[in-house]
């Protein structure tokens, strides 16, 4: 039972957060590449917040309604990573550290709203 609801749990994740279900192509090649592709996707979100600290990967500030304690969702764990692709990426920018402590807290509130 645990097992299957595993998978019924990673296949709802496919279809609602990577919106798998929704590719509409003409090809029937094409719909194999893009579904092949949603998976990897999802896979390596996956791989990728396996050793991310929960608390890194759950930010509920903004929704007091939802618990705390509750393990982060798929769709939480991309956007996790969105956002600290984002980091990376200002980061590489090379923004002097005068200009960096003032324009942090506005990025990171940007990225939050926009995760």
């Amino acid at each position: 039972m645990h097992d299957r609801w595993s998978i019924e749990a990673n296949y709802r994740d496919l279809k609602q957060v990577e919106r798998v279900g929704e590719v509409q192509l003409r090809r029937v090649w094409a719909n194999v590449g893009a579904f092949h592709l949603g998976m990897w996707v999802h896979t390596l979100t996956e791989v990728w917040a396996w050793k991310q600290a929960t608390s890194e990967l759950s930010d509920r500030r903004d929704r007091p309604w939802d618990d705390a304690n509750r393990r982060p969702s798929h769709a939480d764990r991309r956007r996790a990573l969105r956002q600290a692709m984002w980091r990376e990426e200002y980061r590489r920018l090379g923004v002097p550290n005068t200009l960096r402590e003032k324009i942090m807290p506005l990025f990171d509130r940007i990225t939050r709203l926009a995760g």
